[in-house]
């Protein structure tokens, strides 16, 4: 109960609306309808189960990423640029603190099936991971040492592919919700009652609009 709670003020209700908006129109896709019968067709669990073990191994490589950054930025320190070492030391802190975040939006995301937490962990991965680790990979006059490059294009093969399957995940989900949507427009339908429970209906604050819109017709 208190995880459930957690995960949904991680962002605030405008914030949670803007990214479902956002998604929405990336993936030509209507908004969210949650207010569902379990029981409804439509509700197969779209959970990407590759995304989840791409996420499970970024979260046991990131500690062993971290270090070997450290270790390596302690080795190089001393030949490096005044101005490089203050720039690799924001990277590691701004890198390291954002992909904390990025992997708990991820997790909560895909195994919630939360279009929000799920389009946050894209925009994430997007910017400003992606960018600051081909920096990390391609500039040289940070001294690019060979441990350095394995574990950047380690990190960089699992967002290529984070990125690509979290597409089709988010997509998948509106997809569904948006099916959904449509769905309890048939079932609000089907479930409109006789003449004379009609003031029922228009006092009830939980009945849709569709269904009042019909009795009203």
């Amino acid at each position: 109960m208190t995880s459930k709670q957690s995960s949904s003020q991680l962002f605030s209700p405008q914030v949670r609306q803007v990214l479902t908006n956002l998604s929405s129109k990336i993936f030509w896709q209507e908004p969210s309808y949650s207010h569902m019968d379990d029981d409804l067709p439509g509700n197969e669990i779209v959970t990407n189960l590759p995304l989840q073990m791409s996420m499970y191994y970024n979260v046991f490589f990131f500690p062993f990423w971290l270090t070997s950054e450290a270790i390596m930025l302690n080795i190089k320190y001393q030949y490096l640029d005044d101005t490089y070492k203050v720039l690799l030391i924001a990277i590691l802190l701004i890198f390291s603190a954002i992909e904390i975040i990025r992997l708990y939006l991820g997790y909560v995301g895909n195994l919630h099936e939360k279009v929000p937490e799920i389009a946050g962990f894209l925009l994430f991965t997007i910017l400003p991971q992606l960018p600051l680790l081909l920096l990390l990979l391609l500039n040289d006059s940070m001294i690019i040492m060979p441990v350095d490059r394995a574990v950047n294009i380690i990190l960089l093969v699992l967002y290529l592919f984070q990125m690509v399957s979290g597409y089709f995940t988010v997509k998948a989900m509106v997809r569904q919700q948006t099916t959904k949507l449509h769905l309890q427009q048939f079932v609000d339908l089907e479930q409109i009652p006789a003449q004379g429970d009609n003031y029922d209906v228009y006092a009830n604050p939980n009945v849709s609009p569709v269904r009042r819109n019909t009795i009203r017709a």
